[in-house]
């Protein structure tokens, strides 16, 4: 209807948010700048925390297609789940083979492909949408598999966004060392009117 009437090429209030006709304003700006820096700088843990509504999802979507080609990426859309099956879908997204495999050998199969991509000059992220829903468990696991780095640098960054629950959740005492791992945080602001 709006894009007969307007004469415009496609429909511009479609469910699925779409990155190029995100309104992008101060704090879009400075979020997109510090997770670019980030994941480019290999800082490791990264959070982008923000109300519901103000633009996460479509954030980090402009981001894949900022880094894509350059930059490995997983994406995940669906966190409540195990570390397990997060670790087997974290592998299965970067062509790793995980059929037969338990956690070590998974753990290895990553550890390789990681340092190859390292030396061929590229970069992986896991970016965790609705990363509030994780239990502390999980966030421990990514923590312990942060530790897949090199004596210089880390080898795998892990962007973590959330709601202002995800803040809160990383306040607890039993998340402390994820916390101090926390290279670069971000925060969406709502827009102003």
């Amino acid at each position: 209807m709006y894009a007969h009437f307007y004469q415009l090429s496609e429909d511009p209030f479609n469910l699925t948010p779409d990155p190029k006709f995100q309104y992008i304003n101060e704090s879009t700006r400075e979020a997109m700048a510090a997770i670019l820096h980030g994941v480019k700088s290999r800082k490791g843990f990264i959070t982008l925390i923000g109300d519901a509504g103000t633009g996460k999802t479509t954030l980090l979507k402009r981001i894949v297609d900022e880094i894509e080609g350059e930059t490995g990426i997983v994406f995940v859309f669906n966190p409540g789940v195990s570390f397990d099956e997060l670790l087997e879908f974290i592998c299965m997204e970067l062509g790793i083979r995980t059929e037969g495999c338990g956690r070590l050998q998974l753990l290895e199969r990553l550890n390789e492909y990681l340092l190859e991509q390292l030396t061929s000059g590229r970069n992986v992220v896991v970016m965790i949408d609705e990363a509030q829903t994780l239990d502390d468990g999980v966030l421990e696991e990514l923590r312990l598999l942060s530790n897949l780095e090199t004596a210089k640098e880390k080898i795998l960054q892990i962007l973590l966004s959330g709601q202002t629950e995800l803040e809160e959740k990383l306040r607890r005492p039993g998340l402390r060392q994820l916390r101090q791992r926390i290279a670069v945080r971000t925060t969406l602001k709502p827009v102003r009117n």
